[in-house]
């Protein structure tokens, strides 16, 4: 819920308020720095969102199918693995991203991963010569990649939750 919260809030309503005022977006009065923070942020809650959903699938399908309890599952290591770990790996993959120069104004409505000027490394005009962001479209690819796996984990959990239910339903009804 946090997470949500705090991608609304600076990617959804600060929207172009945070992007620098050189790029043609409506109501950009932000700079490079402003840039870097909205776009740290919203890498970081978007992955910890990921993230938490994968983990989070996975806990139920422990809960019902392998029948922990609730005690179980409020251990110390189970809660750190649901609060601390997406945080800790979002903050690993966001920060060197940061420090590349990788956050910048997306076209659309905030800044993300994308590279400056926008499409800077296909666009004929500027010969591939980009000025911030030189490793953005890999980056962006990465990302994509991990949503994927995160979905088809969610599927699989998903799946094999739906299944132990219906084994347990079965077995009731027998």
């Amino acid at each position: 819920t946090v997470a949500n919260l705090c991608i609304a809030f600076w990617e959804c309503l600060l929207s172009t308020w945070m992007v620098p005022q050189d790029s043609r977006a409506y109501m950009a009065t932000g700079n490079v720095a402003t840039c870097d923070t909205q776009g740290f942020i919203a890498l970081v809650t978007f992955i910890v969102l990921e993230l938490s959903y994968t983990i989070l699938s996975i806990l139920y399908w422990i809960l019902v199918a392998r029948g922990w309890s609730e005690k179980q599952t409020q251990r110390r290591q189970i809660r750190f693995c649901f609060l601390g770990v997406p945080l800790i790996i979002a903050i690993c993959i966001a920060a060197p991203l940061l420090v590349l120069g990788n956050m910048n104004f997306t076209g659309a409505y905030s800044c993300f991963v994308e590279e400056y000027p926008l499409n800077c490394d296909i666009d004929p005009e500027t010969n591939g010569e980009c000025t911030r962001g030189h490793n953005a479209r890999t980056a962006q690819e990465a990302i994509f990649f991990g949503v994927i796996l995160c979905t088809g984990i969610i599927l699989i959990f998903m799946g094999l939750l739906v299944r132990a239910v219906r084994a347990q339903e079965s077995a009731s009804d027998r």
